[in-house]
C-alpha cells in the first residue's frame, strides 16, 4: 500500500488509509489496542463513510475498556466468561492508573460502532461488539440491550458477507449471545448457541485462538450444565 502511494499521486490519501487499516487489523490480532485506536482513527478522519474503520475503532475501544476492569468489576457484573480480544499484561507500577471502569471511553467506543451501523446497517460484527458493550456497561450489565444486538446479529448472518469469512467471529457472537442468556436465565437456549459454537470450532484448524474458544465454550456449558442441574 505504501509503494503504491507513490505511485498512484492521486489516490495517495486512499493508499495511506488502506495501509493505516492494515497496520490497524494488525495491532488488532497482536491485543496492542492502543495502538490499534489510532490506526482506525486515522482512516475514519479521511474516509468517514468507511463502516469497517468505524467497526474495528470500536471494537479497538471496547477492548480497551474491557482491558481497564480489574477482578472486583467483573465480579459485580457477575456474567462469568465472555470471548474477546483477551487482555495483555501490563507493568505493576502502571496498573494503578489504567484499571477501573472509564465511562467516557465506553461511550466513544459505543459511539464508534453505532457509526457504522448508521453506515451499514446490515453489518454483523459491530452488533456483536456492542452486545459485549452492554454486558459490561460501567453502570452494570443491561441483559436486555445485549441480548437484542446479539440477536440482531444472528439474524443478519446471511446478510453480511463479511462473516462467512471470519468464523471465529462467529463463535464469539455465538458465545456471547449464550452468555447473555445465562445471564438472563434462559439456560436452554444459552446450551444450543454453545453447541453450534462448538460445531463450528471443530471445523476450524487447529490454532491458539480456536484453542482458547474451544476452553471458553467447554466452561460456558459446564456452568450451563451445572444451572440446568440445579
Amino acid at each position: 500500500e505504501e509503494r503504491l502511494m507513490f505511485l498512484d499521486r492521486e489516490q495517495a490519501k486512499l493508499w495511506a488509509a488502506m495501509s493505516a487499516f492494515q497496520n490497524g487489523f494488525v495491532f488488532l490480532e497482536m491485543e496492542q489496542y492502543l495502538s490499534a485506536q489510532q490506526c482506525f482513527k486515522a482512516v475514519t478522519s479521511e474516509f468517514p463513510d468507511c463502516h469497517e474503520a468505524w467497526a474495528n475503532l470500536g471494537y479497538a475501544r471496547l477492548m480497551l475498556y474491557c482491558d481497564g476492569l480489574d477482578t472486583d468489576d467483573l465480579k459485580r457484573y457477575g456474567i462469568g466468561q465472555i470471548v474477546t480480544g483477551g487482555f495483555y499484561s501490563r507493568p505493576e507500577s502502571l496498573e494503578a492508573k489504567v484499571r477501573g471502569t472509564d465511562e467516557k471511553l465506553w461511550k466513544e467506543a459505543v459511539k464508534a460502532l453505532e457509526k457504522a451501523l448508521a453506515l451499514q446497517s446490515d453489518l454483523v460484527l459491530p452488533r456483536a461488539s456492542l452486545g459485549i458493550a452492554y454486558l459490561v456497561h460501567p453502570e452494570g450489565k443491561n441483559v436486555k440491550k445485549a441480548k437484542k444486538y446479539f440477536a440482531e446479529g444472528l439474524d443478519r448472518l446471511q446478510k453480511d458477507p463479511e462473516v462467512k469469512k471470519n468464523p471465529q467471529g462467529l463463535v464469539a457472537l455465538l458465545v456471547n449471545a449464550g452468555v447473555a442468556d445465562l445471564a438472563g436465565g434462559d439456560v436452554e437456549e444459552a446450551g444450543r448457541k454453545f453447541r453450534a459454537a462448538d460445531d463450528l470450532t471443530s471445523n476450524q484448524p487447529l490454532s491458539a485462538a480456536v484453542r482458547t474458544m474451544e476452553e471458553a465454550i467447554l466452561y460456558r456449558s459446564e456452568e450451563q450444565t451445572s444451572e440446568l442441574q440445579s
